[in-house]
């Protein structure tokens, strides 16, 4: 007994029920079978009591706190940042994809399907070991201006993690440009009232570029006045005259209908592949023109090879002349154009052109080779005797 009342008084008194419970099964138990260790350790061990219980809980619920404020932070932002983009898609003239106060959370199907999309897709590394050449600005012409807002574009999708922020987008675009825009947009930066470029917006950016080009009106003249004057050489194919009547007409503010357009391409062909194409049926859109214009061209370019190569002889109607024969007999075979001049033979142009006098004798206008040899006159003498009657005086 007297055993029993020394080991219990060498163990403290608990307030906790859990070691209340481990006090009395160890003092059920012999002398001999308690460990040593564990009872010493029992000993010293701190009583827990209700008032250290706060202060031990106390730092854990001050670091969920924290982690809650910088989750909310995050979520702030996040929603800021869609609502931004939101803004700058619909100044850019698009149509958001995605609701700007919508919260976004990642499930257990969607964090497969983005860990899946991730396999995929290439990862942002794999696109800048490519070496992209940078886009290229001089303000020449509106045409420019969209090939290169659609590579800035095509840029930014393919690496967002680079340009999330409009002042990245901007410092990259400006970087791009050469010539006067370059001098025009080093002057808004250092002149603009304190304008920085960390302050600069997207849609602010994309306004200011649009100001380096003509307006729409001056564009519309201009671009008018040039298709006037747009008009298929011979010696250019068909499909090189639409691709520079194309880069003329996109320089329009508004597209032309396809109708419009045929038609006006259609004039302004040369003779030949006007009546080629015009031959089978007339196309009625854009797509119908190339195909059809393509194809009688080749058409032209066979007939023109067999021509040369078995010439036919020249019909009664354009034969020239017996002394006209003689004087150019390789006159008789039509030349590439298929013009001959009916008076001299010579192919290229035509009789009102010519250049040569109607009689090859005595080289007179006033009448032709054939009457002058028909003539009773000597075939050396003139056929008329020059007019030297003056106005106004009388004969007797």
């Amino acid at each position: 007994m007297s055993k029993r009342i020394t080991r219990s008084t060498a163990i403290p008194a608990y307030d906790s029920q859990e070691t209340t419970s481990d006090l009395a099964t160890a003092s059920l138990l012999p002398e001999h079978q308690l460990d040593p260790q564990s009872h010493t350790m029992a000993t010293q061990e701190t009583p827990v009591t209700s008032d250290n219980i706060s202060t031990m809980n106390s730092p854990v619920s001050t670091e969920e706190e924290a982690l809650d404020r910088r989750i909310e932070e995050q979520q702030r932002e996040q929603r800021l940042r869609r609502k931004r983009r939101w803004l700058e898609l619909t100044d850019a003239g698009e149509t958001p994809n995605f609701d700007p106060n919508n919260n976004y959370t990642l499930s257990s199907q969607s964090f497969r399907s983005n860990n899946e999309d991730s396999q995929q897709r290439p990862s942002e590394g794999t696109w800048g070991r490519f070496q992209l050449p940078n886009p290229r600005y001089t303000g020449k012409s509106w045409t420019e201006l969209q090939i290169y807002l659609t590579d800035l574009k095509a840029r930014f999708l393919m690496q967002p993690a680079s340009f999330c922020y409009d002042h990245q987008k901007v410092l990259f675009a400006s970087s791009c440009f050469e010539g006067f825009v370059k001098r025009r947009w080093t002057n808004f930066v250092t002149n603009g009232g304190g304008v920085h470029l960390d302050q600069i917006t997207w849609p602010e950016f994309n306004i200011w570029i649009r100001g380096t080009v003509l307006d729409a009106p001056t564009r519309c003249l201009e671009t008018s006045a040039k298709l006037a004057r747009c008009f298929m050489k011979p010696e250019q194919s068909f499909r090189n005259f639409v691709d520079y009547y194309e880069s003329v007409e996109a320089e329009l503010p508004d597209p032309l209908p396809d109708s419009f357009r045929v038609c006006t391409v259609i004039h302004r062909l040369t003779p030949e592949l006007r009546t080629q194409l015009v031959s089978r049926n007339i196309p009625t859109t854009w797509t119908e023109l190339i195909n059809n214009g393509t194809q009688a061209e080749a058409v032209l370019k066979n007939t023109t090879k067999r021509t040369e190569t078995d010439p036919t002889p020249a019909t009664n109607n354009n034969r020239p002349s017996s002394d006209q024969a003689a004087r150019t007999p390789q006159t008789n075979r039509s030349s590439q154009s298929g013009i001959i001049c009916y008076k001299c033979g010579t192919p290229g142009h035509i009789s009102t052109k010519c250049t040569e006098p109607n009689c090859s004798t005595c080289n007179s206008d006033r009448h032709t080779t054939a009457r002058h040899q028909g003539s009773r006159h000597d075939i050396a003498t003139p056929a008329t005797e020059p007019n030297t009657l003056r106005v106004g005086t009388t004969t007797k």
